[in-house]
């Protein structure tokens, strides 16, 4: 294995979505998928992938993350209030809709994220080739 995530904070409704699955509802199967396609392409598109690829959306407050190993690139589409804590535990106001490289043992903490009375969705995307799971949880 390579490259991981470390949860340390799952968040409130954090998912993994894609654009969906088309030509079931006849058979009463919802398309699903991202609920925003904007910010999704976005996304994926700040990280360098194909549009169509996975993202980890959230609701309210978003996940708190550390890269446990080699390093990554990763976009926030949206209006979203999150920081980077670095290697030397300082932390750095982020930036949506904008790429950052984050290098092992770095976090990043989604402090505000959707709101249901918001328009839009914010979408957490983690360039595909080089980050193969985030699925460890940290536990107590």
């Amino acid at each position: 294995m390579s490259n991981y995530f470390k949860i340390l904070r799952p968040g409130i409704n954090s998912t993994f979505q894609d654009l969906g699955r088309f030509g079931l509802q006849h058979l009463g199967i919802v398309p699903s998928g991202c609920m925003d396609r904007s910010l999704f392409y976005l996304a994926n598109q700040l990280v360098g992938n194909e549009v169509f690829e996975g993202v980890l959306e959230f609701a309210y407050q978003g996940p708190l993350l550390k890269l446990i190993k080699g390093q990554t690139k990763f976009a926030i589409s949206g209006n979203v209030h999150f920081q980077i804590i670095n290697s030397k535990n300082e932390t750095i106001n982020g930036e949506c809709n904008r790429t950052y490289d984050l290098e092992e043992g770095e976090q990043v903490d989604i402090l505000k994220g959707y709101d249901l009375s918001d328009a839009d969705i914010r979408a957490l995307k983690y360039e595909q080739d080089r980050v193969d799971k985030i699925l460890e949880l940290q536990e107590d």
